[in-house]
């Protein structure tokens, strides 16, 4: 019978450290002497800690900090107050509660730990900064901690545990947004984070694509867009790219990919790009619109507005279904109710052509009419959803009818006309809490693209509570950044709800890393190589709900640094880093290093495959435009 290497191979390092018990060191003895791989595994193992740790004893002593410092000086002699008995006896009683405190917070820590594994980590110390780094052989997939533990080393030479649950459970630093007056702010750009410290970065895919929308709004009138309205997220998921099909019954697929960083070669870029299922729309669950449409003057004066909206609504209604349907409540006109929800077409052409000014000077949406009816209409596990289209900012009434409604499972999506910063901005916090999706049209490209050839991504939810949670390996990578998404950082207080997905739609997202280059890496690879986890760049792990369930489902993908190809990127990457480092440009960010338009265009022209809709090519005229309003 052929002996266990591998558990073996684990009790490596406490072999050498002296940590087994007379049994265990008997036992590793006796294989070790008949096993010749584990021999020179351990021989391997013991030349590299020699190593580090003569690189740890060539390092500075580290200052003892502030805290140990307090706990270094000496205690001062008790009072005499203590002599007081009664106190004496107050104190007693106070040990006693907390030692009853302690004793039951440990029996239900170690209940709630009981189902987990037993490892033995395997342990060694590098760099000049005074960590252990303890790798695990095992973990589980839709857990943290997959690569390691970091341990710092006191002084004295102690190791001091710092778990990564410790590191994530501290109090989060809320990314400054929209206050409760709904004055717009610049959110502050997501800069470097050390490996060590912050292994984890997660965030919402809750992604809206009214930044591209608004650059080209401005850069028609010649003039650079207000760098607090660009969020470099929203630009790069304003296009589709080619990630493959989720596999059968799954719902998600995961594509990631790195290359060089154009603007900074010394970096690293990391595409993920999430794809959810396809919907087959001649089978999918019947529609039940109800738009809710402003036809006040700002909006029936200005030719991209609503006359624009109509000729959408008329397009759309080409791939309408017979069991669809579709109603229209309009504001600012003397009569709200314009059509209850049909399926006949007639009616719904004769009703859109009938919008005009109205006279009326009341600017609320009758929002409470609105899921009156669709309650009214509504259809059986069907698609049921209020779009409002308007280009005016929402009011208190807005929130207090979404609010007592939130029960009634009925999202409100927001075409967003409007073009000012401030609207924009609420107006996209107002769909998120209706738990809608804002989408910002400024073009009639915007338009088709909202209503027609994405409808499926805009108004038919896969999934829910949509979160991206990556792992970074630190032998491979020092610090990282998540470019955009700073407003969808999921904080522990529940601050922020996390995504909602449609069907067929794309997320996209870039990391720019700084590459660790660990010295002696040679020599731990040779002795920890054989860990499943050694040679991943980092993990992604996506997180969501079905529609209607409680259920959190885990999907985890990881890249191998071998598969890490800065020479050859595909069309997907290109493009992406392409609208980033436009983004970067726009936006003026600190972090653009040597971002030039010309770098954009290169990359842009290269990936711009067959592009059906020309969408892309609208994107290169675009920065053609930016070009010459830059000059």
């Amino acid at each position: 019978m052929k002996t266990n290497c591998t558990l073996y191979r684990q009790k490596i390092t406490a072999y050498l450290n002296q940590e087994l018990n007379k049994t265990e060191t008997v036992a590793f003895n006796t294989h070790v002497e008949q096993c010749e791989t584990c021999r020179k595994k351990v021989e391997s193992q013991r030349e590299a800690l020699a190593l580090l740790d003569q690189a740890l004893k060539a390092a500075p002593t580290p200052r003892a900090s502030t805290v140990e410092e307090i706990f270094a000086k000496k205690a001062p002699p008790p009072r005499a107050i203590w002599k007081n008995p009664q106190l004496q006896a107050a104190a007693a009683t106070l040990v006693i509660l907390l030692s009853l405190g302690f004793w039951l917070a440990t029996q239900k820590i170690e209940r709630h730990t009981a189902h987990r594994p037993t490892q033995t980590p395997t342990t060694i110390r590098y760099g000049n900064e005074g960590f252990v780094l303890s790798l695990r052989p095992t973990q589980k997939e839709n857990q943290p901690n997959r690569y390691a533990t970091f341990c710092k080393i006191s002084p004295t030479g102690q190791q001091i545990k710092v778990e990564l649950h410790d590191l994530l459970n501290r109090t989060p630093t809320k990314q400054p947004s929209i206050d409760h007056a709904g004055e717009y702010q610049a959110l502050v750009e997501n800069g470097f984070k050390p490996v060590c410290g912050h292994p984890l970065s997660t965030f919402a895919m809750n992604v809206d694509t009214a930044s591209y929308s608004t650059i080209r709004h401005c850069l028609s009138e010649n003039r650079r867009p207000d760098p607090r309205t660009i969020r470099i997220e929203e630009l790069v998921n304003s296009f589709n790219y080619d990630y493959p099909k989720p596999k059968k019954n799954a719902l998600f697929s995961i594509a990631l990919e790195a290359s060089n960083c154009p603007w900074n070669p010394a970096h690293q870029l990391v595409l993920i790009g999430i794809k959810s299922k396809d919907v087959n729309f001649s089978k999918a669950p019947p529609n039940n619109l109800l738009f809710v449409i402003d036809c006040s003057k700002s909006m029936k004066n200005n030719p991209d507005r609503l006359p624009l909206l109509k000729r959408a609504l008329r397009r759309m209604l080409k791939d309408m279904r017979p069991t669809d349907q579709l109603g229209i409540v309009t504001f600012s006109s003397p009569t709200p109710l314009v059509l209850e929800p049909t399926a006949n077409k007639q009616k719904i052409i004769q009703a859109i052509d009938s919008l005009q000014e109205g006279s009326s000077p009341n600017h609320t949406p009758p929002l409470n009419l609105a899921y009156t009816l669709l309650k009214k209409t509504r259809i059986q596990n069907g698609n049921n959803r209020i779009i409002l289209a308007t280009d005016k900012a929402p009011t208190t009434p807005f929130l207090t009818t979404i609010k007592m409604h939130r029960k009634e499972h009925i999202p409100l999506s927001v075409l967003d006309f409007s073009t000012t910063k401030n609207t924009i901005s609420k107006l996209e916090r107002f769909a998120h809490q209706a738990k809608g999706k804002h989408i910002r049209i400024s073009h009639l490209l915007d338009a088709r693209k909202a209503l027609v050839s994405e409808m499926g991504g805009q108004f038919f939810t896969v999934a829910e509570k949509a979160t991206i949670q990556v792992e970074f390996n630190p032998l491979y990578v020092k610090e990282y950044r998540l470019i955009g998404y700073e407003n969808q950082h999921i904080l522990t207080d529940g601050s922020l709800d996390a995504g909602t997905i449609g069907a067929g739609h794309t997320v996209t997202a870039l990391y720019e890393l700084i590459p660790a280059n660990l010295p002696y890496l040679s020599n731990i690879k040779s002795s920890f190589g054989d860990l499943v986890t050694f040679d991943e760049l980092m993990s992604v792990n996506l997180q969501y709900k079905r529609p209607k369930s409680n259920k959190t489902h885990h999907l985890v993908q990881s890249i191998k640094v071998r598969n890490i190809n800065p020479t050859t990127p595909s069309n997907n990457i290109r493009f992406t880093r392409a609208v980033a480092e436009f983004g970067l440009l726009m936006k003026n960010s600190k972090y653009k290093a040597a971002a030039n338009f010309e770098h954009v265009l290169t990359d842009a022209k290269k990936a711009r495959g067959k592009d059906l809709n020309g969408w892309r090519n609208d994107f290169i005229q675009l920065v053609k435009k930016a070009q010459a309003v830059e000059k």
